[in-house]
């Protein structure tokens, strides 16, 4: 039977897909990753476009040589949350080209994640205080393709709540929050972290 290993600290949680302990004096958590054109093509361009320069992909299997950036910082956070049980987390890549394996064991390391920590503890206050935190950089506007499927769009973009005809059809539910000033939000930002 397949069960993953739950994680949580705070606000922020995940899965991990296995943990081992104690096997051979070893403990720690296990991910396992499948690779294949779409990994290739969203975690490694320069791989993808040797692929479709006419690469092998035999060639291009043995060239990963680590785990993918995202990979690792997602390693990195479930490392965090199981802290201090966990310090190392072992990625297995396995090929959907050949079915070969590849083990990568990567050491925990805070400074990788320290931005993501920041804009989450951003988050946790922004609740704490009943406020919506800021939208990130790359939500552009409330019709950007991630924004029309997060279900606080509304309360980010500050939009009315649809009249009923069209509220079936709209994944994201009516929620209201006040919004306030900007230089307020940051505010309390800054003395809820000291």
């Amino acid at each position: 039977m397949y069960r993953e290993v739950p994680l949580q600290r705070g606000l922020v949680g995940g899965h991990s897909d296995g943990a081992i302990n104690n096997l051979n004096e070893w403990d720690g958590l296990i991910e396992v990753k499948s690779i294949g054109m779409g990994t290739l093509r969203m975690e490694a361009p320069r791989m993808h476009q040797r692929y479709l320069d006419g690469e092998t992909l035999e060639n291009i299997w043995w060239k990963i040589q680590r785990p993918f950036t995202t990979h690792v910082k997602q390693g990195m956070l479930y490392l965090w949350m199981s802290w201090p049980r966990y310090e190392e987390i072992a990625f297995i890549y396995e090929s959907k080209f050949h079915q070969q394996v590849k083990e990568f064991v990567v050491a925990y390391n805070p400074q990788i994640i320290a931005p993501i920590l920041e804009k989450a503890r951003e988050v946790e206050v922004a609740v704490r205080n009943n406020l919506p935190p800021e939208p990130p950089e790359w939500a552009a506007s409330a019709d950007s393709r991630i924004c029309k499927s997060c279900p606080y769009r509304r309360t980010c973009w500050s939009l009315e709540a649809p009249d009923e005809s069209t509220q079936e059809n709209d994944p994201a539910p009516a929620v209201r929050i006040k919004r306030t000033t900007a230089a307020k939000r940051k505010r309390a930002v800054r003395s809820a972290a000291v």
